[in-house]
């Protein structure tokens, strides 16, 4: 959606705003650290690695290195050079955490749940399709039109304390579950990865948009002074 050129930064809906400006300089080195040598690296290695399964480690480990590779080079690098270039970072990373979590949950689901009908994977990657084109769909409808979204705003308010109660919640069921059978303790993690796949699709979709919003009303988006001259020194 591109904004009327006529309509001030001021004006726009909250949502608007926060999609239209960057992260402050410090907040997302953090950011990229955290998403990526965290929620990624250190919480998908093991699983990937144990138990060995030549096929899943070739299609994930060369992106998990290249997203890496780009994450220390973002870091590197000062912010003021880098603002899109770490929208499109995210985006990537999004899109690499959640096929590397669906593949790892097919990977879990047939090797230790013993799952091997057909039938299932088919629905499982139908499911996952599904999953990216609502996201699609929900993130381009919300920028679709100017208008505050009283109920919206309290939607997300919800969602947000249904998150804080579930980690609590899955740190009990764990601990429970690991007094269970092991079949009850991979079904879990099945559906924690898949929770994982959620986030980071989320996260994808999230900052792809984020990335093509801000390019297409660049006249509302508050550059770093370096970006400025250089534009200016284009128009010129």
């Amino acid at each position: 959606m591109k904004i009327d050129e006529n309509i001030k930064f001021r004006n726009l809906p909250d949502a608007f705003k926060e999609h239209l400006t960057f992260f402050a300089s410090f907040q997302i080195k953090q950011i990229i650290g955290a998403f990526t040598f965290i929620g990624l690296d250190l919480v998908i290695i093991m699983p990937l690695l144990f138990p060995y399964i030549e096929e899943v480690l070739f299609v994930t480990l060369p992106l998990i290195l290249l997203i890496n590779v780009w994450a220390i080079r973002l870091l590197i690098k000062k912010t003021s050079e880098t603002e899109f270039e770490s929208l499109l970072y995210l985006g990537f990373l999004g899109a690499v955490g959640s096929f590397c979590y669906f593949v790892l949950t097919q990977k879990m689901s047939y090797w230790l749940l013993n799952i091997n009908t057909p039938l299932y994977y088919v629905i499982s990657f139908v499911s996952y399709v599904f999953l990216i084109l609502v996201f699609i769909y929900q993130k381009n409808k919300k920028f679709s039109t100017i208008q505050m979204d009283v109920k919206k705003n309290k939607n997300s308010l919800i969602s947000k304390k249904a998150l804080n109660w579930s980690v609590p919640a899955g740190y009990i069921i764990v601990h429970i579950l690991l007094n269970q059978s092991s079949v009850l303790l991979h079904t879990y993690m099945v559906i924690m990865y898949s929770g994982l796949l959620i986030f980071f699709t989320d996260i994808s979709v999230k900052f792809f948009h984020r990335y093509l919003f801000m390019k297409s009303n660049i006249h509302l988006v508050k550059l770093s002074k370096l970006k400025t001259s250089k534009l200016n020194a284009k128009k010129i």
